[in-house]
C-alpha cells in the first residue's frame, strides 16, 4: 500500500508539471502539427482495439504506447507492420525489442504479467509517398520525387519494483523534401524527442499505465538556404500527449482496455483535447496451442476492427494481425498488416 500511494504521488506530481510547463496554450488543430504520422496509430492488435495499449501487457509496438510494457515480453521478438493511407501514402515500422533476462518460453503470451528485469526496443518508423510527379509549366514530365517522414527510437525500461515499471523512449526525427534548395539539393530537417511511461500491476488480471508522449520534442529546419540568409532556422514544436489508461481481464481470454488522450496545449480551445479510447479481444484457441483473436474498438471518432492469427512455424512463433478501421479525413478504409516473429 506504501509503494502504490508513492507511486500515485509521483504520477500527480508529473502530471502536474507536464501541465505548467507545457508551451503554445494556444495550438492549432492537432492534425495540422508537426510529427502528426507519429499519432496515427502503430500496431494492427493495438488500432483494432481502438488505440488502446498503455496499460496492456505486451506486444510488438510497445514502444509506442508504452515504454515501461517492453520487461513484460517473453522472448525476443521482430515486428513488421504497413499500414495502407489514402492518397497513395504508407506508414510502415520495423523493429526488434526483447526482454533483458533470458529462459522466457513464449513468444506472444501479452496477457501473462510474468516479470524480467529490463527491456530493450528499437527501430524504424516511416511515413511518406512516392511517385510524386514533377512537371513544367507545359505540362511535360521531368522528374518524379519520394517524400518521407522518418522516425528512429531506442527504449529502455526496467522494473524497480515487482508490480511496477518505468521506461522511456529516445526518438531522432528525419525528413527530407527533394529539389527545393539551390542547385536542387534536398531540404532535411532533425529533431529529437523523448516518451516516458509507467505501468502499474496491482492484480494478476489488472493494470494500469501512464505514458508522456512527446515531451519537448522538436523538429529543426535549416532554411537559410531557402528562404534568404536572415530567416535562419525554423522549428516546429510537436504537441505533448499525457496517455492513462487501464486493462482488465474479466475472464480468461477476454481482455477489455481503455484510454484516455490529452493534449494539455489545447485543453478549453480544441474538442481534439481530450479523446477517449476503448477496445476489446477475445482469444479461442484451436489446432494445438495456436491461438486466433478478434478484436474491435472505438477510437473517439470511428469504430476499429480486426483479428489475429498465433502459429508455430518451424519452431518460430508468428502472429500475424489484421486491423480495418475509417479515417476521418477521408471516406477510403485503412487496412492495417502487423508481422510478429518470436526467436
Amino acid at each position: 500500500m506504501l509503494l502504490i500511494n508513492k507511486t500515485l504521488r509521483f504520477v500527480l506530481l508529473l502530471l502536474i508539471g507536464i501541465f505548467l510547463l507545457s508551451p503554445n496554450l494556444n495550438a492549432k488543430q492537432l492534425g495540422s502539427q508537426a510529427g502528426y504520422f507519429l499519432r496515427m496509430g502503430l500496431g494492427a492488435d493495438r488500432v483494432a482495439m481502438g488505440g488502446v495499449g498503455v496499460a496492456m501487457a505486451s506486444s510488438g509496438a510497445n514502444w509506442y504506447y508504452n515504454p515501461a510494457a517492453v520487461p513484460y515480453q517473453t522472448s525476443k521478438t521482430a515486428t513488421l507492420s504497413y499500414r495502407k493511407l489514402s492518397i497513395d501514402r504508407s506508414l510502415m515500422y520495423a523493429g526488434i525489442s526483447m526482454p533483458l533476462q533470458p529462459e522466457m518460453r513464449k513468444l506472444r503470451a501479452k496477457h501473462d504479467v510474468r516479470q524480467t528485469k529490463a527491456g530493450l526496443a528499437f527501430g524504424i518508423l516511416r511515413a511518406g509517398t512516392g511517385d510524386i510527379e514533377g512537371r513544367d509549366s507545359n505540362g511535360e514530365l521531368y522528374e518524379t520525387f519520394t517524400w518521407s517522414d522518418n522516425l528512429f527510437h531506442g527504449t529502455f525500461s526496467l522494473m524497480p519494483y515487482d508490480i511496477v515499471s518505468i521506461g522511456v523512449s529516445i526518438k531522432w526525427m528525419m525528413n527530407a523534401v527533394p529539389k527545393v534548395k539551390e542547385d536542387d539539393k534536398t531540404l532535411f530537417s532533425n529533431g529529437l524527442g523523448v516518451d516516458l511511461g509507467m505501468q502499474v500491476v496491482p492484480l494478476s488480471n489488472l493494470r494500469f499505465g501512464l505514458q508522456i508522449r512527446d515531451l519537448g520534442s522538436k523538429i529543426t529546419w535549416e532554411t537559410s538556404d531557402v528562404w534568404g540568409d536572415d530567416t535562419g532556422e525554423k522549428e516546429d514544436t510537436l504537441p505533448t500527449q499525457i496517455r492513462i489508461g487501464a486493462a482488465w481481464d474479466p475472464i480468461q481470454d477476454l481482455t477489455i482496455a481503455s484510454d484516455i488522450v490529452t493534449y494539455p496545449q489545447i485543453i478549453g480551445d480544441d474538442d481534439d483535447a481530450f479523446q477517449p479510447l476503448f477496445g476489446v479481444e477475445y482469444r479461442r484457441p484451436y489446432f494445438n496451442d495456436n491461438k486466433m483473436a478478434f478484436r474491435a474498438g472505438y477510437q473517439g471518432f470511428a469504430p476499429t476492427f480486426g483479428f489475429g492469427l498465433d502459429l508455430m512455424v518451424r519452431h518460430v512463433n508468428v502472429a500475424l494481425d489484421y486491423a480495418f478501421l475509417l479515417e476521418n479525413e477521408s471516406a477510403d478504409g485503412v487496412h492495417i498488416l502487423t508481422w510478429i516473429f518470436g526467436f
